[in-house]
């Protein structure tokens, strides 16, 4: 359940010649300069048009001690049809304020197709973070283990994103985030063993309060499946609510 940033300063005043050596804006635009490498494009053999709507319930029991909600439908094929929805709840635990996080969670997968399946997903994340100033990255490992409707084996996957966030206004803020998925032990469900998939992402994060924000992007997949590669562009839409803490807050 991730926590509300300390209120950085404004773009305007990181991006200020006068500032001794720029060193934040500097680190910004090679963290950046990183990400749009990352996602370098590809050659694929289809693309897509999809649909993200995310809702993100954040539930703060302690000062470092919470619980998450995340729903997710997906909507494919050119925004025309239900994919998928993601059910992701989830605890959380602050190991050093405003440096190291570490999480646990489990995904429910509801694939709506002809032959509607339920893949499960167990899995533990560490998230280091830094803060230059204005500007805030974020560094995120996740290992997921995967259990499909039609097979006895358990898939393998890391998952690897960095996110930069540098504020615009008081309220509006750049969010960009590079994501990559390998696949450690596949099953006859999953993709195969080895890098399999790739999000990049840029949008706008608002905050409509402390508690309440919204975010829209848009979002480049690109997906390694089995003999043929996906790009999927996507849509990205979302809200985030988070409650008072339960025990411990103001």
């Amino acid at each position: 359940m991730p926590h509300p940033p300390r209120r950085p300063r404004s773009l305007a005043k990181l991006a200020d010649p006068r500032r001794r050596g720029g060193g934040p804006f500097r680190r910004g635009a090679l963290l950046v300069a990183l990400l749009l490498g990352l996602a370098a494009p590809v050659r694929a053999d289809e693309t897509d048009a999809s649909l993200w709507a995310t809702a993100q319930l954040n539930f703060p029991i302690t000062e470092r001690f919470g619980a998450g909600l995340l729903v997710q439908p997906r909507i494919r094929d050119k925004i025309s049809e239900l994919q998928l929805v993601v059910v992701r709840p989830s605890l959380e635990l602050t190991l050093v304020p405003d440096l190291a996080r570490v999480a646990v969670g489990y995904d429910a997968i509801q694939t709506q197709r002809s032959n509607s399946n339920l893949e499960q997903r167990a899995w533990q994340q560490l998230s280091l973070r830094r803060q230059w100033d204005s500007l805030a990255a974020n560094l995120r490992l996740r290992l997921e283990e995967r259990f499909f409707d039609d097979s006895d084996a358990v898939g393998l996957r890391s998952r690897i994103r960095l996110d930069v966030r540098v504020p615009v206004t008081k309220r509006l803020d750049l969010w960009l985030h590079n994501e990559s998925f390998v696949t450690m032990k596949d099953t006859s469900e999953g993709p195969s063993t080895g890098y399999d998939e790739n999000r990049a992402f840029g949008g706008l994060g608002y905050r409509v309060t402390e508690r309440l924000g919204l975010e829209v992007g848009y979002q480049n997949v690109y997906l390694e499946r089995r003999g043929r590669n996906l790009i999927n562009h996507t849509l990205r839409l979302g809200f985030s609510l988070t409650t008072p803490t339960l025990f411990g807050g103001d």
